[in-house]
């Protein structure tokens, strides 16, 4: 798991243009991203919660980074991470293929922190794969440290998860789609 403060400047790459994503942007994202169906990805930004960013070069999108501040399911770890307040999580970031290695993960990231200073939020926290190196430069490249590494195996078909003592932000156990307590 790694953090950064927010702030700092915006990132940026010549002919690309970072922002946050709109519903009308969801056949779009559909189209160049493909993880997401034009509905799904206006159900998503529907939540008060949730967004997501856009890098856009040449009229289509190149990456896709969500964010959220409330909680979000981690797939590997069949958690959900519960967002400390006040804090935001970045998840399920994409660069297309033609695009990476070219500065555009880091330069989003920089941009979305710079963005977060400004609507009160202190902290980022984002997770990568220890074997995710190319994800991993990129996210240290935008100012991120590692804070602690989440222990994931798997055990008849479930997933065992540790985590040190103490550690901020938690985990919480539920299939993905159960509603939270608030």
């Amino acid at each position: 798991m790694l953090q950064r403060p927010t702030g700092g400047s915006e990132g940026g790459v010549p002919g690309m243009r970072i922002r946050e994503a709109g519903p009308d942007d969801a056949s779009a994202y559909e189209r160049d991203i493909g993880t997401d169906l034009a509905a799904t990805v206006k159900s998503r930004l529907a939540s008060p919660t949730s967004s997501c960013w856009l890098a856009e070069k040449d009229g289509r999108i190149v990456h896709s980074s969500w964010m959220e501040t409330e909680t979000a399911w981690m797939g590997e770890a069949d958690r959900f991470f519960l967002v400390p307040s006040g804090d935001a999580y970045i998840y399920e970031s994409f660069t297309r293929p033609e695009m990476r290695g070219q500065g555009v993960y880091p330069a989003v990231l920089r941009t979305i922190s710079a963005r977060s200073a400004s609507r009160g939020l202190r902290r980022l926290w984002i997770a990568a794969e220890r074997t995710n190196l190319a994800s991993l430069r990129a996210i240290e490249k935008a100012g991120f440290v590692r804070s602690f590494e989440i222990g994931v195996r798997r055990r008849w078909g479930r997933a065992v998860v540790a985590m040190p003592p103490g550690a901020e932000p938690q985990l919480r156990e539920g299939p993905k789609g159960t509603p939270l307590a608030k």
